[in-house]
C-alpha cells in the first residue's frame, strides 16, 4: 500500500461538521474539487478534556 503525507498548508477551517462535533475538530483537508469529501483533523486534547468523556 502507498501512503502520502498531507500538506499542512492545505488545512482549512471545518465548515461541514455537525455542531456536536465542531468543538473537537481543528480543521479539515478537502479532496480535490469534491467539497463533500473531507478528512477531518481531530483535536485530541479537546476530546479528552470534554465532559462527555468524564465518567
Amino acid at each position: 500500500s502507498c501512503m502520502d503525507w498531507l500538506n499542512v498548508d492545505d488545512v482549512q477551517l471545518s465548515t461541514n461538521a455537525p455542531d456536536s462535533m465542531a468543538p473537537f475538530i481543528k480543521g479539515e483537508w478537502m479532496f480535490g474539487d469534491d467539497s463533500d469529501r473531507a478528512l477531518r483533523l481531530l483535536d485530541q486534547v479537546a476530546i479528552l478534556r470534554s465532559t462527555r468523556w468524564a465518567a
